[in-house]
């Protein structure tokens, strides 16, 4: 019996796998279950401890000095402008190059002056959006690089940004939107920007495919600064700034002009017979009605701002005026309910035309007044 229970013994011992052979061989097909998720399209595993990175992942900084990555911005549409919401929507392609002599090397043939990468393969600058209202979404990225290790880099962006509307011209303004860049914090420190001799443009089918019926591209710029950083440093900084002109023409026939007529309108009860006080009346409330109506219309295409715009002091201008005719008529009428024939009759003949002139030269004022 001792004999057949030791055979047992060692028979199970025979059959059960050591324990390191065991964990190596769950590890093992961790990692592997970790590859294949990689692979397919899952999300990546994080790096292993102790095994180190490739060094082309790192910033190629040369004798401690940052490296220098020039930006430019090839602008390609602007899918809309929200001066409610003070934002607008911007499609461009983002390019930037550097130099990194790890990736320089000695061509073999006449055709081996360049040489495509992906991204995971070496070292890109992370930028932020400053500005951005949400991420910005990056795809289309093409890296190359040229014997000498200069490398170029591009890639599409759709974005949303906020802006600063400056509307005291409103409708006659201009506007500027920027694009803040800046580098991602990782890189504070190892990343400075620079001016890209590419500059910046924008697409020649911007005017056709762009959604700016009420704007006209002026210009485009580039500006290198520096920026407030943590504990009193400075950030690297890069704006690209897109200037345009409002068509205004737009708000001189839908509103100005039929305001302009309200206006006038009001101004016809100078030529009714004072003693008709109910027509004046239905005249002098109907024109304030209507320019109402128009001040509420125009309410709703602009940010709720604490100034006036031209558009808004030539609202209350007309209100003011209108209200004048209304207290005009009320005047004339209680002349005549008094006995002074003589002193309502001169009152309706100099408002006849004093009203009109005092108008126009409001008018001008308000417009020297905002430079228009």
């Amino acid at each position: 019996m001792i004999a057949a229970a030791l055979a047992i013994a060692l028979g199970l011992t025979a059959a059960a796998p050591p324990a390191c052979a065991s964990g190596a061989k769950f590890k093992v097909a961790t990692v592997r279950s970790r590859l294949t998720n990689d692979s397919t399209g899952g999300a990546r595993a994080p790096r292993l401890t102790g095994v180190p990175d490739d060094p082309r992942l790192f910033p190629p900084i040369a004798g401690g000095r940052p490296v220098r990555v020039a930006l430019a911005l090839h602008v390609i549409n602007l899918a809309s402008i929200d001066e409610v919401a003070q934002q607008f929507t911007l499609s461009a392609y983002v390019l930037a190059s550097w130099t990194d002599q790890r990736l320089a090397w000695t061509p073999v043939d006449p055709s081996d002056h360049r040489r495509r990468y992906h991204p995971e393969d070496l070292w890109t600058p992370a930028l932020v959006v400053v500005n951005a209202v949400n991420r910005p979404r990056f795809y289309d990225i093409g890296i190359s690089a040229r014997p000498d290790g200069a490398v170029s880099y591009s890639a599409r962006m759709d974005v949303a940004l906020s802006a600063n509307f400056n509307l005291r011209k409103f409708p006659f303004d201009t506007q500027t939107l920027e694009t803040i860049i800046h580098p991602n914090r990782v890189n504070l420190g190892r990343v400075v920007f620079a001016e890209s001799p590419d500059a910046t443009w924008m697409a020649a089918e911007f005017e056709t495919y762009s959604a700016l019926a009420s704007w006209r591209l002026t210009g485009l710029g580039a500006k290198l600064g520096q920026a407030p950083g943590p504990r009193g440093g400075e950030i690297s900084e890069m704006r690209f700034t897109i200037r345009l002109r409002r068509r205004w023409q737009f708000y001189l026939w839908k509103l100005c002009l039929p305001l302009l007529l309200m206006v006038c309108l009001s101004w016809s009860v100078f030529w009714v017979d004072p003693r008709d006080l109910g027509n004046q009346v239905q005249i002098a409330v109907t024109t304030i009605l209507t320019i109402i109506a128009f001040g509420l219309a125009l309410s709703f295409t602009l940010p709720r701002i604490a100034y006036l715009t031209f558009l808004d002091a030539f609202f209350l201008t007309s209100y003011v005026f209108v209200f004048a005719a209304m207290l005009e008529l009320m005047i004339v009428h209680v002349s005549l309910r008094g006995g002074r024939e003589h002193h309502a009759a001169r009152l309706r003949q100099v408002s006849r035309w004093a009203v009109p002139l005092a108008y126009v030269a409001a008018v001008a004022a308000i417009a020297f007044r905002f430079r228009i």
